[in-house]
């Protein structure tokens, strides 16, 4: 390696501004203000019991970013790509049901709202791969993220568990997808699953030992939340409607917060509502 002298160095050299992405918003405002938003080059983890909505959850962030002009690859891990259009759309319809949708019973009116919903996801950058080889995804995602450098992205993947990692060198998901993130600082949002033992408890006594990743995932994690919609276990409870959502882990940060949220099961939407967000269970 050459020496250079500083003044050598400062003869040709000229100060310029990094270009650092602007950082996407997950949209429910008491989770940014915890974890400071999707931050480039993390490892995001949204973990809940099955039914409890965590596609419905990566699905409401990834439209949230596209809304924030942001390029979002949106990975199904095998699965086909109809079936997460179709609860995208009725997503952005608002109004439209994803088995109205599936099942062609939609009315002229649901048809118009359906047809605003296609323009829109149009409208932005939205890509999918449906690749079930780990390595095959990885090469999916390099490729996007390689096309275009211009705007913030996010990378999304669903049901990682089922993701077949035979093809791979290092047996590492976690690893393998952190250097990815660091790489091109790019925010990469997965699912994960809970331990039984999460059924026992409420949302107050949540926290990392209930979250169950597949692979490595976890140890890699920047930022783990962690889902639960009581009116799952319970149809009475006064939380109907609501999901909660908590951080139990946080680069080393303050955990603990959490906040609620509407869900809108029949179209596989989880919005932020300023009104209830601070809410508490008595």
């Amino acid at each position: 390696m050459a020496l250079i002298s500083s003044r050598n160095f400062l003869h040709n050299w000229t100060p310029t501004k990094p270009l650092t992405p602007p950082t996407l918003k997950t949209g429910f405002r008491v989770i940014d203000e915890a974890i400071g938003g999707l931050q480039a080059g993390c490892i995001q983890l949204v973990a809940g019991r099955p039914g409890m909505g965590v596609s419905t959850t990566l699905r409401s962030i990834a439209i949230n970013a596209l809304q924030q002009g942001a390029r979002v690859l949106y990975c199904t891990s095998g699965k086909p790509i109809a079936h997460e259009v179709v609860r995208m759309l009725s997503n952005v319809s608002r109004r439209v049901r994803i088995d109205d949708i599936e099942w062609d019973t939609v009315s002229e009116e649901q048809r118009a709202l359906l047809a605003r919903a296609k323009a829109e996801l149009a409208e932005h950058s939205l890509s999918f791969s449906s690749e079930w080889s780990f390595l095959s995804l990885l090469d999916d995602c390099r490729a996007f993220l390689t096309n275009e450098s211009s705007r913030p992205a996010l990378i999304v993947i669903d049901n990682p568990i089922i993701l077949n990692i035979d093809d791979t060198t290092d047996k590492s998901v976690g690893q393998s997808l952190s250097k990815l993130a660091h790489e091109f600082q790019v925010p990469v949002l997965l699912a994960a699953g809970a331990s039984p033992d999460a059924d026992e408890k409420g949302i107050h006594e949540t926290t990392l030992i209930d979250v169950a990743a597949a692979h490595d995932l976890i140890d890699f994690a920047d930022v783990v939340l962690f889902l639960r919609r009581e009116e799952v276990y319970n149809l009475d409870t006064e939380e109907r409607g609501f999901a909660c959502l908590k951080v139990v882990r946080n680069r080393g940060k303050s955990i603990g917060r959490y906040q609620f949220a509407n869900f809108f099961g029949e179209t596989s939407a989880i919005r932020h509502d300023e009104s209830i967000a601070n809410w508490r269970s008595s």
